[in-house]
């Protein structure tokens, strides 16, 4: 009997959702993340958090890497805008799926226009499978994001590894709380570390002012979370003047 991703694959009720990530000095869209929803029989659309731990076989959530990525590709092939996706190890671990990407950016003409984001915990403890796929792409253009970098264990060290280009910082870090001094010690390395390796930072989940200012303050340019912009369809994004430019 097919999965919920299964027949939602099947029936086209995948649907991509976009979210600018902004440069708050230079008020500017630096890329969009692609981030999936269902729409359910009734066209409500549904977040991964209630879906995406359906997945249990590889294949099909290897599927769903390549469902994503068609329709972001296709959708930012005729601008000059930058995009980003996740990339899982399961997506890179199944030869169909890494192979299909690999040939897709090879015969486009936007390789350096796509970020792969990888989970900081999948990176830490598969680097070795994650490392010859990523520099295979990065030699076509493509950066690479570690996404959640700081939530659990993490080092500078691994990120000299895998020569990353982009670091999403946890969002954990900037919303208000005990221990702002040890967050904004964190973090403050992080951004030093990533400025004297020609590095992004981009601080994650800032669904607040104080997580605004708190990032801010750290020094981080960067922002992404329901503070900026909240995700949304591409129609709707394209034609909306963006609410963080409303705000400052």
């Amino acid at each position: 009997m097919p999965s919920i991703i299964g027949k939602a694959l099947l029936s086209g009720e995948i649907e991509c959702h976009y979210q600018p990530i902004v440069n708050i000095h230079q008020k500017e869209i630096l890329y969009y993340e692609t981030l999936v929803r269902r729409k359910n029989k009734d066209g409500i659309l549904i977040g991964p958090l209630d879906f995406l731990h359906t997945i249990e076989k590889k294949k099909l959530a290897a599927h769903l890497t390549q469902e994503v990525f068609w329709q972001s590709s296709k959708k930012f092939s005729d601008n000059q805008e930058h995009f980003s996706l996740n990339l899982p190890l399961i997506a890179v671990s199944d030869k169909s799926t890494s192979m299909m990407l690999e040939s897709m950016i090879r015969n486009s003409n936007f390789s350096e226009r796509i970020i792969f984001e990888i989970q900081a915990s999948e990176w830490i403890y598969f680097q070795e499978v994650f490392s010859l796929y990523i520099h295979k792409l990065k030699d076509l253009g493509v950066r690479f994001a570690i996404d959640d970098f700081a939530h659990g264990k993490f080092s500078f060290e691994m990120l000299d590894y895998l020569e990353t280009d982009i670091i999403k910082i946890d969002g954990k870090f900037f919303k208000s709380g005990p221990n702002l001094v040890w967050k904004s010690t964190i973090v403050r390395s992080i951004v030093e570390y990533a400025h004297k390796n020609n590095m992004i930072t981009i601080a994650e989940e800032i669904d607040s002012y104080e997580a605004f200012h708190n990032a801010q303050s750290y020094g981080v340019d960067n922002m992404q979370g329901f503070y900026i912009q909240r995700p949304a369809s591409w129609d709707t994004m394209e034609n909306k003047e963006l609410d963080w430019l409303q705000k400052w």
